[in-house]
Protein backbone atom coordinates (compact mmCIF):
# COMPACT_ATOMS: atom_id res chain seq x y z
CA UNK A 1 0.00 0.00 0.00
CA UNK A 2 3.03 2.60 0.84
CA UNK A 3 4.61 1.95 -2.31
CA UNK A 4 0.99 2.19 -4.12
CA UNK A 5 0.13 5.83 -2.44
CA UNK A 6 4.05 6.96 -3.70
CA UNK A 7 3.29 5.73 -7.19
CA UNK A 8 0.34 7.29 -7.24
CA UNK A 9 2.18 10.46 -6.04
CA UNK A 10 4.77 10.58 -8.11
CA UNK A 11 2.55 9.86 -11.69
CA UNK A 12 3.85 6.34 -11.90
CA UNK A 13 0.55 4.55 -12.19
CA UNK A 14 -1.55 5.61 -14.80
CA UNK A 15 -1.28 8.83 -16.66
CA UNK A 16 -0.74 11.72 -15.14
CA UNK A 17 -3.87 12.93 -15.15
CA UNK A 18 -5.66 9.74 -13.55
CA UNK A 19 -2.47 9.46 -11.25
CA UNK A 20 -3.27 13.23 -9.93
CA UNK A 21 -6.66 11.93 -10.18
CA UNK A 22 -6.33 9.31 -7.53
CA UNK A 23 -4.13 11.31 -5.59
CA UNK A 24 -6.95 14.05 -5.09
CA UNK A 25 -9.57 11.63 -4.36
CA UNK A 26 -7.30 10.17 -1.32
CA UNK A 27 -7.08 14.02 0.01
CA UNK A 28 -10.74 14.14 0.14
CA UNK A 29 -11.39 11.22 2.92
CA UNK A 30 -13.56 12.48 4.95
CA UNK A 31 -12.41 9.90 8.33
CA UNK A 32 -10.55 12.26 11.21
CA UNK A 33 -10.44 9.66 13.61
CA UNK A 34 -6.95 7.86 14.43
CA UNK A 35 -3.95 8.99 13.16
CA UNK A 36 -5.57 12.12 10.89
CA UNK A 37 -7.13 13.69 14.18
CA UNK A 38 -3.03 13.88 15.56
CA UNK A 39 -2.74 16.30 12.19
CA UNK A 40 -2.99 19.93 12.02
CA UNK A 41 -5.72 20.77 9.54
CA UNK A 42 -3.44 22.74 7.57
CA UNK A 43 -1.29 19.64 6.67
CA UNK A 44 -2.19 18.02 3.65
CA UNK A 45 -2.38 14.37 3.88
CA UNK A 46 -3.89 12.05 1.57
CA UNK A 47 -4.99 8.59 3.07
CA UNK A 48 -6.48 4.94 2.92
CA UNK A 49 -8.23 3.07 5.62
CA UNK A 50 -9.74 -0.31 5.83
CA UNK A 51 -10.95 -3.19 8.18
CA UNK A 52 -10.63 -7.05 6.94
CA UNK A 53 -11.98 -9.30 9.51
CA UNK A 54 -10.45 -7.60 12.77
CA UNK A 55 -7.60 -6.29 11.24
CA UNK A 56 -7.25 -2.69 10.57
CA UNK A 57 -4.93 -0.38 8.59
CA UNK A 58 -4.68 3.33 8.25
CA UNK A 59 -2.03 4.49 5.72
CA UNK A 60 -1.62 8.54 5.49
CA UNK A 61 0.35 9.99 3.36
CA UNK A 62 1.66 13.55 4.62
CA UNK A 63 2.84 16.66 2.34
CA UNK A 64 4.36 19.26 5.15
CA UNK A 65 6.22 21.79 4.54
CA UNK A 66 9.43 20.37 6.10
CA UNK A 67 9.31 17.62 3.68
CA UNK A 68 6.72 14.43 2.90
CA UNK A 69 6.50 11.17 4.64
CA UNK A 70 4.25 8.34 4.91
CA UNK A 71 3.54 6.13 7.74
CA UNK A 72 1.14 2.97 8.02
CA UNK A 73 -0.46 1.54 11.04
CA UNK A 74 -1.61 -2.75 11.06
CA UNK A 75 -3.15 -3.69 13.74
CA UNK A 76 -4.33 -7.55 13.92
CA UNK A 77 -7.03 -8.75 16.71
Amino acid sequence: MTEMIINIYEKEVASPAASEKMFRILTNIYWDDDALSSLPLWIQTASKQGIVHRSRVELVSVCSPHGNYIFTIITKN
